[in-house]
Formats: C-alpha cells, structure tokens, sequence
C-alpha cells in the first residue's frame, strides 16, 4: 500500500515514517527522515503530495520539464546547505521533492536514491 497512491490508513495499517536519499553516497547528499506519529503529519504528507500530483496533472510538457529541473535544483541547493541553515519546511519540501521525481521516474530508486516508507498495525 504505497503512500503515493493516497492510501494512508487502510485495515488500520498506518504510514509512521518516511525516509528520502538523494545521492547519500556523496558529498552534498540527503538523507531525511520525518516520523508521522500522528495524523495531522500523515495527513499533511498526503494534501502536500496531493498539491505536487494536481500541479503535474494540470501541466503540459515545457511545464512539466520545467518543474522536474526546479525540484532537482533544490535537491542540489538543499545538499550544499550547512544543516544550522535549513527549516523543517525546507527538508520537508525535499522529502516530497524525491517522493515525486521517483514516483515519476525521473529519480531511480537504489541504496542511495529513493524513499523508504515504515507502517505499522
């Protein structure tokens, strides 16, 4: 039951956590992980990846090229920053960043890329 398919609690199975990489193999990598331990974070996961599905699907494809280049930028702008100088706000945006460019597949997930989601009963 992937997050991404917007089915957050379903049979009583909650989404707990989520983990993102970006290039954590090198200098400038990201490694974020946001515990949702309650449902005000679950559901503010899911009406923010929400916001980025709504913004692809109402894209043509210059938008859409765009918009992959804009996530990737901050991606990178986000790795070269001292981690004193970043906001929950901004590494939450990268959180869904690399949610999005891999659902899309413009990010490939392996040891050093991707999400990592954790559920529990």
């Amino acid at each position: 039951m992937p997050p991404f398919e917007g089915q957050f609690m379903k049979n009583q199975v909650k989404l707990i956590s989520v983990a993102v990489f970006y290039r954590n193999n090198a200098p400038g990598g990201i490694g974020l992980m946001f515990k949702l331990f309650n449902r005000k974070l679950r559901d503010q996961f899911k009406h923010t990846t929400d916001l980025y599905d709504k913004a692809w699907a109402e894209s043509n494809a210059m938008d859409k090229a765009d918009l992959i280049k804009l996530y990737f930028d901050q991606l990178n702008q986000h790795g070269a920053m001292d981690a004193a100088s970043r906001s929950d706000e901004w590494d939450w945006l990268m959180v869904v960043n690399i949610w999005f460019l891999e659902k899309h597949g413009h990010l490939r997930p392996d040891e050093f890329n991707g999400c990592m989601f954790t559920y529990c009963q």
